[in-house]
């Protein structure tokens, strides 16, 4: 991929792109505090991928614009990007950074 990225991938019109970071969430299941969690869910989080996700499920065209490690977090972010059918061409893999974690934890009451 080239930096900086062009307007849109080729050949396609955008409706919106998310300009962000996506991360790996690691979750204790809710109440669990993540000192005591035993296991840990796994998903992909980011405010931006998100609102691009619920453009593409309106069968409009987004896009995301981002940079990922050349990791496992980081491929695990590409495949949720397309699975969401949002496009892909606008995120930079990094081969020197990593890509970043997000841990969370829901405590009894339920404040994160």
């Amino acid at each position: 991929m080239t930096w900086p990225p062009p307007a849109a991938p080729p050949g396609q019109r955008l409706d919106v792109v998310g300009v962000g970071e996506a991360m790996l969430l690691l979750q204790a299941p809710p109440p669990t505090p993540l000192e005591t969690a035993h296991n840990l869910t796994v998903a992909v989080a980011g405010a931006e991928l998100n609102v691009c996700a619920a453009v593409a499920r309106l069968g409009l065209r987004a896009a995301f614009l981002s940079a990922v490690g050349d990791d496992a977090p980081g491929r695990r972010v590409l495949r949720a990007v397309r699975d969401l059918d949002v496009a892909d061409d606008l995120i930079h893999v990094d081969p020197v950074r990593p890509t970043g974690l997000f841990l969370r934890e829901t405590p009894d009451s339920g404040e994160r």
